[in-house]
């Protein structure tokens, strides 16, 4: 055993030195690479008007991109067609800086009454209302957004009328996007694939909104990580949208009766709500809150997703996108919705990813 040479000569050994530290180079360089997240805007008011804090926001966080809603798309039974409501209204879309990408929101109820001939004129329409609008406040979109939470039986006629949009004047050789339901990405098979050039995942307004509890509707982090766990399948690039909004959802009776606006609990003294279950809370008094005349008994239920619940969702969604590149959206810019959010919180969900 003394005697008996090494297996490998000494020649042998430098020889292999070099190929063994390329072979480290390239593992390195299969490291995943850092995601490069654009942060965005949603702006969701008739009226658009930005603020000291809108655009300190703006300033404090590095947004270029600002998601602007043009109009709704309803249904008008009384004339049994399709009409815009809540169109933009504005006299200070003046920051060049920014990059707008006009949406139009085309409601659920519309799309269920909409018929195969109905598409080639509302898809006319839609294209002439946009481009009017656009030219009328200066805006040269590189994108255009339609936002719609379709089903497996309206998926269909939605993904013509998206195809008819491609074509038209105003739309034709521009990024055409949609967002992207929770739902639509668990069940893909199911929910079709829109023929459009991106999606954006809406992670937000998951729960039943109407549902009696202590429930969060606007965001469970728990029960997005079931939706979500195949995201890495989905065929579309995909940008992403988390919710910094806040309202508050009334019952009697443990009866759904409507949605309170940026009413928090914070508006409320110490004895005035009573704790029934999670975030649902008993009105002691009769009396006035945020606009809203509330009674006693009826109950309440505040929903506000926090900064760590969406650094987790952020760091999930990071760990399983496969686009090393895409924009954030936070929804949406208003100095009364956003709150208590602030630049700093902003910026570390985004960091998050």
């Amino acid at each position: 055993m003394t005697g008996r040479k090494p297996y490998f000569s000494q020649r042998a050994r430098i020889a292999i030195i070099p190929g063994f530290l390329l072979f480290l180079a390239l593992a390195g360089c299969t490291q995943p690479k850092k995601k490069e997240i654009a942060p965005a805007f949603y702006f969701w008011k008739t009226n658009f008007r930005t603020g000291a804090y809108e655009q300190q926001l703006i300033r404090a966080t590095g947004v270029r991109t600002l998601y602007l809603r043009l109009f709704d798309v309803s249904w008008d039974e009384r004339r049994q067609q399709a009409i815009p409501l809540g169109i933009l209204q504005s006299d200070s879309i003046r920051d060049t800086t920014l990059q707008y990408i006009p949406v139009i929101y085309l409601t659920q109820s519309c799309l269920t009454r909409l018929k195969e001939e109905d598409l080639p004129g509302l898809a006319a329409r839609i294209d002439t209302l946009a481009g009017q609008l656009c030219s009328r406040y200066g805006i040269a979109p590189a994108e255009l957004q339609l936002d719609c939470d379709w089903t497996r039986s309206s998926a269909n006629l939605y993904f013509s009328l998206l195809q008819q949009l491609k074509q038209r004047p105003f739309f034709k050789d521009r990024l055409l996007s949609c967002t992207i339901r929770l739902h639509q990405v668990k069940y893909v098979s199911a929910s079709g694939l829109p023929p459009v050039d991106k999606g954006l995942l809406m992670v937000y307004n998951m729960g039943n909104l109407t549902r009696y509890g202590g429930h969060n509707s606007i965001l469970d982090p728990e029960e997005t990580r079931q939706y979500l766990k195949r995201l890495a399948l989905y065929p579309l690039p995909l940008d992403v949208a988390l919710p910094t909004y806040h309202w508050a959802v009334l019952f009697e009776q443990e009866q759904f009766k409507g949605i309170l606006y940026n009413l928090s609990k914070e508006q409320f003294g110490r004895d005035e709500l009573k704790p029934v279950k999670g975030n649902l809370y008993r009105i002691g008094k009769t009396g006035i809150k945020g606009g809203y005349r509330l009674k006693a008994g009826q109950e309440i239920r505040f929903e506000q997703p926090c900064t760590e619940d969406l650094e987790d969702m952020a760091a999930y969604i990071g760990s399983r996108i496969r686009d090393s590149s895409f924009r954030l959206a936070f929804f949406h810019l208003d100095s009364t919705a956003m709150q208590p959010f602030q630049a700093k919180d902003l910026n570390d969900i985004v960091q998050a990813f």
